[in-house]
């Protein structure tokens, strides 16, 4: 019987092994974090605040038992580009097959919040900016798939960027959720598929 989440390409994904390698990392896990508070103290006067809620989570306990996976696919990166005014999210694709076949295939779906406020929260007016999806499916290695290397695809979402008091050019902080077959929203939802990220973006004021 699988675990959470049930099964995906035919197998359990969340095996007895992988919840015990999870539980030997938890301590890493937490001098991480703490290294990661320590390292944000030294720079508090020139990011914007960080809370908690904000720090990168590839895997983000939401109640106990409970855990994103990042077995197939990974979001690894987040930017913005000030000319078109979008986000652009880089998904890295691990494995061939567990994406719904070929061509039918299935979906990745990101959500973007913007701390435009910079309280280290992102509940504020405006904060939310949406969700977008990107098309997957499942390969093979006639199709050329390079293996281990795994492939990448990215997902854009235009930001409303014209509202009153948003957007005054500077740096800001943006967390982005990335969930498979499921729109992770609102920030408290946790997928069984997918991570967490934060970056810092900026605001051009000559663009």
């Amino acid at each position: 019987m699988c675990g959470y989440g049930g099964p995906r390409d035919g197998q359990c994904v969340w095996e007895v092994k992988s919840m015990d390698r999870r539980l030997l990392f938890v301590p890493i896990i937490l001098m991480g974090t703490l290294l990661t508070y320590g390292i944000f103290a030294n720079f508090a006067s020139v990011l914007p605040a960080v809370s908690a809620e904000q720090e990168e989570a590839p895997i983000r306990v939401a109640k106990e038992g409970e855990a994103w996976s990042v077995t197939y696919e990974q979001m690894i990166a987040l930017g913005f580009d000030n000319p078109t005014r979008q986000f652009r999210v880089t998904i890295w694709q691990k494995l061939a097959s567990g994406f719904g076949g070929y061509p039918t295939g299935s979906w990745h779906y990101v959500s973007l919040w913007v701390d435009w406020n910079r309280d280290g929260y992102y509940t504020g007016a405006g904060e939310f900016i949406g969700v977008a999806a990107g098309h997957v499916h499942d390969w093979t290695v006639a199709m050329g798939w390079p293996g281990a290397a795994g492939i990448y695809h990215c997902v854009t979402i235009t930001a409303p960027l014209m509202k009153p008091g948003l957007a005054i050019p500077g740096i800001y902080a943006v967390r982005a959720h990335m969930a498979w077959q499921a729109v992770p929203y609102p920030i408290t939802y946790v997928p069984t598929w997918g991570n967490a990220i934060v970056r810092y973006i900026f605001i051009d004021p000559l663009v």
